[in-house]
């Protein structure tokens, strides 16, 4: 099931799903961490789904989100193209540890928090040809 609403997810329907995005043209698909059962690892539900988009033969990124958990940084780049390092950012300057409600790996969930976290990560150390770390900077309500 998704995040938002408890529609339904992705598990289980890998290949049909990677197909009819493929067949929409979709160039970027983001997948994220919700809904998983208990007992399926994220390395096999995240490579699953890298199948499934690279079986199509169409080129699309695929970005994966489970908030920096599970030394993501070790196996990311050898199932997506984009790999999520951090909680997820909110549109505050600071916001520091869990205060703000959200978990996942780092410092907290404001600016100044990822970016002092991305600093102690040494990314050059992680990013690959085809990987990327993704501290989801996604800027908004900024004046």
């Amino acid at each position: 099931e998704t995040c938002k609403g408890g529609r339904p997810g992705s598990y289980g329907s890998y290949e049909l799903d990677a197909q009819t995005m493929a067949s929409w043209g979709i160039d970027l698909v983001k997948m994220d961490h919700c809904g998983i059962p208990k007992g399926v690892s994220d390395i096999d539900m995240y490579t699953n789904m890298s199948n499934a988009l690279n079986a199509t033969g169409r080129p699309i990124l695929f970005s994966l989100c489970q908030w920096g958990e599970n030394n993501v940084e070790s196996w990311g780049p050898k199932v997506a193209q984009m790999y999520r390092i951090a909680a997820d950012h909110l549109p505050l300057w600071s916001c520091p540890g869990k205060i703000c409600g959200g978990s996942g790996a780092g410092f907290g969930q404001g600016t100044r928090e990822i970016i002092d976290f991305v600093a102690t990560l040494k990314p050059s150390q992680y990013t690959e040809e085809f990987g990327w770390l993704d501290p989801d900077f996604l800027m908004t309500l900024y004046h």
